[in-house]
C-alpha cells in the first residue's frame, strides 16, 4: 500500500517541474550561490533545494514566490518555459 502511494506521488511530478528545477540551478550558479546560501535565504534545508532542483519536488507557490524574489526573476518566469 505505501509503495503504490509513492509511485502515485512521483508520477504527478512531470518534466515541467524538472525544468523548473535545472532554471532554478542555472539562476543560482548565475548568481554564485552554493545551495546552502540559497536554501538560507529561503529558510528550507539544503536538501530539500537539491530535490527541487532536481525535479523529485515542487516548490510550494509560497516558496516559488521566495525563489522568484531572491532569484530577480518573475514568478512566470521561474515556472513557465
Amino acid at each position: 500500500m505505501l509503495r503504490k502511494i509513492k509511485l502515485k506521488y512521483k508520477s504527478r511530478l512531470t518534466k515541467n517541474d524538472k525544468k523548473i528545477g535545472q532554471r532554478i540551478r542555472k539562476l543560482r550558479k548565475e548568481m554564485g550561490l552554493t545551495q546552502e546560501e540559497l536554501a538560507d535565504n529561503l529558510n528550507i534545508t539544503p536538501q530539500h533545494l537539491c530535490y527541487i532542483e532536481n525535479g523529485k519536488r515542487r516548490p510550494s507557490l509560497p516558496l516559488a514566490r521566495k525563489l522568484s524574489k531572491v532569484l530577480n526573476i518573475t514568478l512566470g518566469e521561474l515556472l513557465v518555459s
